[in-house]
C-alpha cells in the first residue's frame, strides 16, 4: 500500500512540474513578440480563430477599441480580462458579437432554446383557439362574437328551460302555476267519484296533485246565435216585474236585516271604529284613572277572562285617589265576599249621568269629557248584586256612587238605592225574567 501511494504522489508532482513549466513558456513568448505585456491591450484565445497571419476581423477590431485600456490577468492558464463582468455594456457587447466574457468564441448561441410543446399542451392550444373570439377578421366585425358555452354549462341551461315546461308529451307546453285556486279544482276533480256518484269515473290512484297538468275552461263560442226577442210567456209588462222575476234579485231583497247591517259596517268601519271607541292617549294627563266595570280580581279563575277585563271597553273615567282606589274598591271586596254566602252571585255594573239642580233651580246633565276622543266623564256609577242561596232564595243589593271623593269612614248601606231608581236613570231593566215578588230581600229588607 504505502508504495502504491509513494507513486501516486510522484505523478502528480511530475504533473504540477510540467504545468509549472507550461506558464513561464507562455510568458516569454508573449514576452518575445512585437510588444511587451505592458503595451498589450487585449489578448485572445486563439483556439478556433484563424491564424494571425490572416487581416483582422471587424469583431476583433471592436473588440481592441473596446479593451483598449483593461488590464490583463496571465495568472491562469487561458488569459481573461478583468472586470468585464461589472460594465454590462462590454458583456453585452461581447454576447452580441458572439463571444464569451472571456474572450472565447462561443460555440452554441448564448439565448435559450423554447422548449417544444408536448401532444397533450397542442391539443389543449387547439381547443382554446376554437373557444376564442379573435378570428383572422376580427377587426372587420361589427360586433364581438360570444364566447362558445361549455358543454357542461349548455346542458344546465337546457334542463333549466326544461323545467319551465311540461316536457316533450305535453308538446313543451308552458307549466302552469299551482295557484289556490288551480290546487282547489284539482282537489275537487279527485272528489268527483263522491261528489257525483251517479257517473262512473275512473278510480284516481294518485294520493297526491300531480305535477304537468291542464286546467281547461268552458268558453262560449262567438258563433252562438243570440235571440233578443222574447215569447209572450216570458214578455213582462213593465221594468219592476222584469226585476222582481229576476232571481238574482229575489235574493238580493230577501237578505237579513243582520247582513245588511255587517255590510254597512265593513263599508265605513274605519270611520264607524273611530267613533264608538276611546284610546289610551285619552287618559293621558286627564286625572282620571281608567277604572274597571266588571273587576278584574272577580275573574281570577281565567288569565284570558283577566286580560279582557282590561280592555278599554271596560273602562270608564273614575277619579283616582278617593274613589277607584278607595270606596269603590271596597264596594268590589264586598261582592267578592257575597261568594262565600251565597250559592251564586251575579252582579252588574255601569255609569250614570245624573242630573243636577243648578243655582238656578233648573236640573242639568253636565259631565267631562276627556281626550282627542271626547271620552265621556260618567257622574256616577251603580251596581246590581243579586245572590242566591242553595235553597233557590234571591236576595238583592243595590248601590250608586258618586263620580268624586268619598271618605272612607261612609259605610257602603248609605249608597243603597231602588233598583227601580236605577233602572229609570239607566234606561235598563235588570233581571226582568224573574218577578221581583220572587225576590226575597232588596238591600237586606224583606220584599
Amino acid at each position: 500500500m504505502d508504495t502504491e501511494l509513494n507513486n501516486e504522489s510522484d505523478a502528480e508532482l511530475s504533473e504540477l512540474e510540467d504545468n509549472n513549466e507550461e506558464i513561464p513558456n507562455q510568458i516569454e513568448e508573449s514576452a518575445d513578440s512585437e510588444e511587451s505585456a505592458d503595451d498589450i491591450d487585449f489578448v485572445i484565445d486563439r483556439e478556433g480563430v484563424p491564424d494571425s497571419t490572416q487581416e483582422k476581423s471587424e469583431k476583433e477590431k471592436l473588440l481592441d477599441e473596446i479593451f483598449k485600456d483593461c488590464p490583463i490577468s496571465f495568472k491562469e492558464k487561458k488569459p481573461k480580462v478583468k472586470k468585464i463582468k461589472k460594465n454590462s455594456f462590454i458583456r453585452q457587447t461581447l454576447a452580441d458579437l458572439g463571444f464569451n466574457d472571456d474572450g472565447t468564441l462561443r460555440s452554441k448561441p448564448h439565448h435559450k432554446q423554447k422548449k417544444l410543446l408536448t401532444k397533450n399542451q397542442r391539443d389543449e392550444v387547439k381547443k382554446a383557439l376554437k373557444k376564442s373570439v379573435i378570428t383572422p377578421e376580427f377587426e372587420k366585425l361589427h360586433v364581438v362574437p360570444p364566447l362558445d358555452i361549455s358543454e357542461k354549462k349548455l346542458k344546465e341551461q337546457r334542463k333549466k328551460e326544461r323545467s319551465l315546461t311540461k316536457g316533450s308529451k305535453w308538446y313543451g307546453l308552458p307549466a302552469t302555476e299551482l295557484t289556490d285556486e288551480v290546487k282547489r279544482d284539482l282537489e275537487v276533480l279527485q272528489m268527483r267519484s263522491v261528489l257525483d256518484p251517479k257517473h262512473f269515473y275512473k278510480k284516481n290512484d294518485l294520493k297526491v296533485l300531480p305535477k304537468y297538468f291542464q286546467v281547461g275552461k268552458v268558453m262560449d263560442s262567438p258563433l252562438d246565435y243570440y235571440n233578443n226577442r222574447l215569447t209572450k210567456k216570458e214578455r213582462k209588462k213593465t221594468l219592476v216585474d222584469e226585476l222582481l222575476a229576476d232571481a238574482e234579485f229575489n235574493k238580493y231583497n230577501k237578505r237579513k236585516y243582520k247582513e245588511i247591517i255587517t255590510e254597512k259596517q265593513q263599508t265605513h268601519y274605519k270611520a264607524w271604529r273611530q267613533a264608538k271607541r276611546s284610546e289610551n292617549t285619552d287618559y293621558k294627563k286627564s286625572g282620571f284613572d281608567r277604572g274597571h266595570l266588571a273587576a278584574a280580581g272577580n275573574h281570577k279563575c281565567s288569565q284570558k277572562q283577566v286580560e279582557q277585563t282590561f280592555f278599554l271597553s271596560n273602562m270608564a273615567p273614575q277619579v283616582g285617589k278617593g274613589f277607584n282606589r278607595d270606596s269603590w274598591n271596597r264596594l268590589e271586596k264586598h261582592v267578592r265576599k257575597l261568594t262565600r254566602v251565597y250559592a251564586n252571585v251575579y252582579c252588574c255594573t255601569g255609569p250614570l249621568y245624573l242630573p243636577r239642580k243648578e243655582s238656578d233651580g233648573k236640573n242639568y246633565v253636565r259631565f267631562e269629557v276627556i281626550g282627542a276622543n271626547h271620552v265621556a266623564v260618567p257622574t256616577h256609577f251603580f251596581k246590581v248584586v243579586v245572590g242566591e242561596t242553595a235553597e233557590g232564595k234571591l236576595e238583592m243589593e243595590t248601590y250608586v256612587m258618586p263620580n268624586q271623593v268619598i271618605d272612607d269612614n261612609v259605610p257602603l248601606t248609605s249608597f243603597q238605592v231602588p233598583p227601580e231608581s236605577i233602572e229609570r236613570a239607566a234606561g235598563l231593566l235588570f233581571f226582568d225574567n224573574v218577578a221581583r215578588n220572587k225576590i226575597s230581600k232588596i238591600n237586606g229588607k224583606k220584599n
